[in-house]
């Protein structure tokens, strides 16, 4: 896995009105952009906006202590996670490479692509 802010461009907004009324702070990966406010140690999602060619899978808005947004494509994951520090938001960003989608072959075990040590196999 590995970590993205490359901003993407969008595809459709959801959202709503900060808790601040503010227009809230955009966090970027390869599968959208979130835009989140703090108030203290809370944060919450003000709005999600998938690219072109991605949809949300898990959304989780807040407020609470960490709010996680997943963004998927038919060849990749994009995981938003972000928790308040001070009243700032601190983001991380995983990107995964989805497995081809394709059945394995008699004793093939990971067909179309290789994964490194440590990463977690999903179908």
């Amino acid at each position: 896995m590995a970590v993205a802010t490359t901003p993407s461009r969008p595809a459709q907004t959801t959202g709503r009105p900060s808790p601040t009324g503010r227009p809230g702070v955009p966090v970027s990966a390869r599968g959208g952009v979130v835009r989140v406010a703090c108030d203290r140690q809370m944060i919450e999602v003000v709005s999600v906006t998938p690219a072109a060619g991605y949809q949300v899978e898990a959304y989780e808005p807040g407020p609470a202590r960490e709010i996680r947004v997943e963004f998927v494509s038919a060849d990749n994951r994009s995981v938003v996670t972000v928790r308040c520090a001070n009243g700032r938001p601190v983001p991380r960003v995983k990107e995964q490479a989805r497995e081809a989608a394709r059945p394995a072959a008699a004793g093939e075990r990971n067909p179309g692509r290789s994964l490194t040590a440590g990463a977690r196999h999903r179908r």
